[in-house]
């Protein structure tokens, strides 16, 4: 194809079984659904470019310097006509900037410009370096299908990459690998109802979402119209989410926000609990940086989870409402930075937590407790972490081998001991060492706490 083609919304292409490559040298242009349907087995679109003839009012909660706006008014006066620096406002944005909805002009409420590749009921069709304005790549009731090397589309008022498989099998196979997208007003990359077995076939990798109007990387929750649109057996491996709206990495089931007594299509409520679905997603090395709302958050029982990297986030760092489920390396890093009302990580269940950093540059003053984990037992702990800010049901650390306090650029060094349940501001034993006029003292103190009187015990020895 190597002339614009202009289009009308739901107009069809039938290509009857046959396994083609379609170049694409020119643009399609419409807004709404250009539908590719019956593509044989192995076909390959490359190269494809959608823009929507409209353009659309957008809103950018984001100053020049690239930090966040909250204040409705201040995101209204970024309102103006664009295809390429911003995204259609959503009720969404109604939540997330109260006011802002009796502030938007009527023009720019109501909007739905996409312009949209929509591949139907496929199996085993990629599309490659695909492009656009207002875009939108939709895959519906499709199978083992591909999204490879996005380039750089900026989204419409759908999510940007989805694949969507609320009627007859749940999906299988489909992928989006490698690539990036920037802004759109839903989700860069979303999957309703797939399944990937048990050899995880389908999911996220490599992938780069830039300031997504919700999420980055979202898996449906709750039902939609009447089926469950929740996933299981997925992958999502190294990718990034830079500056959402919502949510950097957001892979829970189960839906909070409106409560279902049980779930049509899906595990009944009976045999797995609220945020206890086996999930089963094959989860590693994600990094989310400057959410607005939460960088990282799923739910799920019985899964393993590890190197997930949250920096300079709004919200809450983790938010997992997860159940007997291990994390391994995770950082979370100058979250709740708004100082909202949420600590910058939590878990809900009973989980185990192997390796925690915790702690930047930014003052934590305010921010909610460091880690509120009432039911996990967690090891590791890295960082300047006031323990007062620690709510664990067991933290556990144990020393293998020697062990050396090193104290650098000081006079002393010291282990200190504090049993919380005694108090949370005194330390109950402490280990000094202490150097005056070159000659090393050894200082051993231990605190006693009886009917409410403090008493400090030392025995010094001066080392030779």
């Amino acid at each position: 194809m190597d002339v614009d083609y202009h289009f009308y919304n739901g107009e069809k292409v039938d290509f009857g079984g046959k396994v083609l490559t379609i170049e694409c040298k020119a643009k399609f242009i419409g807004d709404g659904n250009l539908i590719f349907t019956k593509l044989g087995k192995g076909s390959r679109i490359a190269g494809v470019f959608m823009e929507s003839t409209t353009t659309p009012w957008v809103i950018k909660p984001w100053t020049d310097d690239n930090q966040w706006l909250t204040d409705a008014a201040a995101v209204v006066a970024t309102l103006k006509q664009s295809k390429t620096d911003g995204y259609q406002p959503t009720v969404s944005d109604y939540v997330k900037f109260p006011g802002i909805e009796t502030l938007l002009p009527p023009n720019a409420k109501g909007q739905n410009i996409t312009s949209t590749l929509e591949i139907r009921e496929c199996i085993g069709v990629e599309v490659h370096r695909a492009s656009g304005l207002m875009a939108g790549f939709l895959f519906r009731g499709c199978h083992f299908c591909k999204m490879v090397d996005a380039n750089n589309p900026s989204g419409g008022k759908d999510g940007i990459i989805t694949f969507e498989n609320l009627s007859g099998d749940w999906g299988k196979g489909n992928y989006v690998i490698g690539g990036r997208t920037s802004y759109g007003s839903v989700s860069s990359a979303q999957f309703l109802r797939n399944n990937g077995g048990f050899e995880r076939d389908g999911g996220v990798i490599g992938f780069t979402s830039y300031r997504a109007g919700e999420s980055g990387v979202k898996t449906w929750q709750g039902t939609v119209g009447s089926t469950t649109s929740r996933n299981y057996n997925l992958q999502f491996r190294d990718s990034v989410v830079i500056y959402p709206v919502w949510d950097g990495f957001d892979l829970g089931a189960d839906t909070d926000m409106n409560p279902e007594l049980d779930r049509p299509g899906d595990y009944p409520i009976t045999q797995y609990p609220l945020h206890q679905l086996p999930l089963n997603h094959l989860i590693d090395n994600l990094l989310v940086r400057g959410a607005l709302g939460v960088g990282f958050g799923m739910d799920g029982k019985g899964m393993y989870v590890s190197n997930i990297t949250v920096e300079d986030c709004a919200g809450s760092g983790a938010y997992l409402l997860t159940h007997e489920s291990v994390f391994t390396n995770i950082a979370i890093i100058d979250t709740n930075t708004k100082d909202f009302q949420a600590n910058q990580i939590y878990i809900s269940g009973a989980c185990r937590v192997n390796g925690l950093r915790l702690i930047g540059i930014r003052s934590t003053d305010g921010q909610g407790l460091t880690i509120d984990a009432p039911n996990s037992t967690v090891s590791g702990i890295t960082g300047m972490v006031d323990p007062s800010r620690i709510n664990v049901a067991n933290l556990a650390e144990e020393g293998l081998g020697n062990i050396r306090a090193n104290s650098f650029g000081y006079d002393s060094a010291a282990i200190k001991l504090r049993i919380h349940k005694l108090s949370k501001t005194l330390d109950s034993g402490a280990l000094y060492s202490h150097s005056s006029r070159g000659a090393g003292f050894l200082c051993l103190s231990h605190l006693l706490m009886c009917e409410g009187v403090t008493v400090i015990h030392h025995l010094m020895r001066r080392g030779g």
